[in-house]
């Protein structure tokens, strides 16, 4: 006996009425390859176990379906022969839950990262997770990778290459490192991956890095002509990011060369920066270490903005701005003025405090 078919709503197959009668006859299905396919496998046809290996390209919803677009890597077991190498929808449907049981979806899949599939093949290049509490979509757990940017590339996704810096942060997953190779960069960068980003041969972003992750390092940059060059703001969420900004050049920023508010605990070294509004503003942190950075020709040279306590400040040298250095106070405690500041930070060739 076969499984029973009730089709309450044709739309759920997105409409797939080809003769316009306003009914959706079971021959007209194969104008919706995934309704048919569903249909197929209500009523026992196209049956297959799978599983298998592939990079997660695209999410999908559909009236009654959702999923993913998988690229197949690897086959484990199954029609091997019929999908390897190729792209494949994995979806749940929307069928009773309690005769055709939902798999697993892995919530946290993002497009390029790794996945395992275990589900119902079903042909035409479709892969069901229902019928079974045992399917499931996943993602795979790697090491860290490299990640490669260079504006002269082709985009290459399978080997992890790209012609703009936000592209190759949006292919890394967290622990990974971008490696941008020299050239010019037209773009405001958004770091909302914890990754290494990593220029080589100081390559130029004409925009700004805004920092909306912990656990980041940014290093080898010429940043230019940026609103913020380099910026992070914990306000609200985390305050101690673990963040280290080293190593790079600045200029010509309307506001900030570099700006972190409500971050704790973190590193701006070696960085050199000149013609910006204000070099290095550091606001509502504390443990923070400044070191070894370098301001000159700005309109303020390093700026702790109601800082909390005991932030380091160390070797630093300011030069030629019109405000060489502050600390500046409005609201918060006094105590808060106890800060980590001694006399091999420079100001115009002098000790800050003689």
């Amino acid at each position: 006996v076969g499984r029973v078919v009730a089709i309450m709503d044709s739309n759920v197959f997105d409409n797939s009425d080809a003769d316009g009668d306003d009914v959706v006859a079971f021959n007209e299905y194969d104008n919706d390859v995934l309704g048919l396919n569903i249909v197929k496998w209500l009523v026992g046809e196209e049956e297959d176990e799978i599983k298998f290996r592939g990079t997660a390209i695209e999410y999908f919803e559909r009236i009654g379906a959702r999923g993913w677009n998988v690229s197949v890597d690897e086959v484990i077991s199954g029609p091997s022969s019929e999908l390897q190498g190729r792209m494949v929808n994995v979806y749940l449907a929307s069928v009773d839950p309690n005769q055709y049981p939902p798999g697993y979806m892995d919530p946290n899949i993002e497009p390029g990262d790794e996945v395992e599939v275990y589900g119902l093949y079903q042909g035409e290049d479709n892969v069901a997770l229902f019928g079974s509490e045992d399917y499931y979509i996943k993602r795979i757990e790697t090491s860290p990778k490299t990640i490669y940017v260079d504006d002269d590339f082709v985009d290459d996704p399978p080997n992890h290459k790209w012609d703009t810096i936000q592209e190759g942060i949006n292919d890394a997953n967290d622990g990974d490192t971008v490696v941008v190779y020299d050239g010019i960069y037209k773009e405001d960068v958004k770091l909302n991956k914890s990754i290494n980003l990593t220029g080589r041969g100081y390559p130029t972003i004409d925009g700004g890095i805004q920092i909306e992750a912990i656990n980041c390092n940014v290093e080898g940059f010429n940043i230019v002509n940026a609103w913020y060059g380099i910026s992070y703001n914990g306000w609200g969420g985390h305050e101690y990011p673990n963040i280290t900004i080293q190593n790079n050049i600045i200029s010509n920023c309307s506001y900030y060369g570099m700006r972190i508010d409500w971050c704790n605990g973190s590193v701006i070294q070696n960085n050199k920066v000149f013609e910006c509004g204000c070099g290095v503003w550091v606001g509502y942190g504390s443990d923070n270490l400044v070191k070894n950075n370098t301001v000159l020709n700005c309109t303020e040279g390093i700026l702790l903005w109601e800082p909390r306590p005991n932030n380091v400040l160390r070797d630093n040298k300011m030069n030629n701005n019109e405000y060489n250095f502050g600390i500046e106070k409005a609201y918060f405690p006094w105590d808060w003025f106890i800060q980590d500041i001694d006399t091999s930070n420079k100001v115009n060739g002098k000790p800050i405090y003689y």
